[in-house]
């Protein structure tokens, strides 16, 4: 049977700590050094390859081994540079209803953010939405990194629609054990049961109104309808 290594691609505040906590218990899935090894379109990248092979896990031949460094799915350059390492990876995307994963990360991030409210927040971030043009890698744009489209259409210039597993976040919080089931025969390892491990588990203290929401959900709207055409049905919100 074929084993390929695998990367969690993205995306941030979807679950993805979690999803690696758990997965690594699998016998066959060796973890790296770190979890996220933020080296494709990183400085890190002037390190070579071989300092990159150097931090995944060393494998038997029916052992796998990858990370999970979600920032890679918003640059443009972790495409390019992942396709030179291995066209044939393998690519694990968790996706998280959009609104939800930017009310997660205004959070995460509140406190190095210059607005006062959210509402402020909102003004000065949302803009006119182009959807082929849409600004997905500016790294600090959280409003972009729930556009999830733009950035997914741009992965499949490089590699191909059978790559890729998506994984939505809300079905794994569910029923975590039926989505690794997925994830385990997408990678051609045999099914385990996996004890799962939920972490970075957010508290909210920013208040998000309900003219709030409608508003995020006003702007991911042309991005959310185009989603079910390019990956599935699974993935409306």
């Amino acid at each position: 049977m074929n084993l390929k290594n695998y990367i969690i691609l993205g995306v941030s505040k979807a679950g993805t700590t979690g999803l690696y906590d758990t997965m690594i218990q699998h016998p066959q899935i060796v973890p790296a050094k770190t979890k996220e090894l933020y080296f494709f379109g990183s400085p890190k990248y002037q390190r070579g390859c071989q300092w990159y092979n150097r931090q995944l896990g060393k494998c038997s031949y029916w052992q796998i081994t990858g990370e999970s460094t979600p920032p890679y799915i918003y640059r443009k350059a972790s495409a390019h540079q992942i396709y030179n390492y291995d066209k044939d990876l393998k690519f694990i995307v968790m996706l998280r209803n959009p609104v939800k994963r930017t009310v997660s990360h205004y959070n995460h991030s509140k406190q190095y953010l210059k607005s006062k409210s959210v509402s402020e927040f909102l003004d000065t971030t949302l803009k006119t939405v182009y959807v082929e043009a849409h600004p997905f890698l500016i790294l600090n744009h959280i409003i972009g990194k729930s556009c999830y489209y733009p950035m997914i259409k741009y992965w499949f210039s490089y590699f191909q629609r059978e790559q890729f597993l998506f994984i939505k976040s809300e079905d794994y919080f569910t029923n975590p054990q039926q989505e690794l089931n997925k994830i385990y025969k997408f990678l051609n390892l045999y099914q385990y049961n996996t004890p799962v491990k939920h972490t970075n588990i957010g508290t909210y203290k920013a208040e998000f109104t309900k003219e709030d929401i409608k508003r995020l959900e006003d702007y991911y709207e042309p991005y959310n309808k185009l989603l079910p055409d390019l990956i599935g049905d699974n993935f409306k919100w």
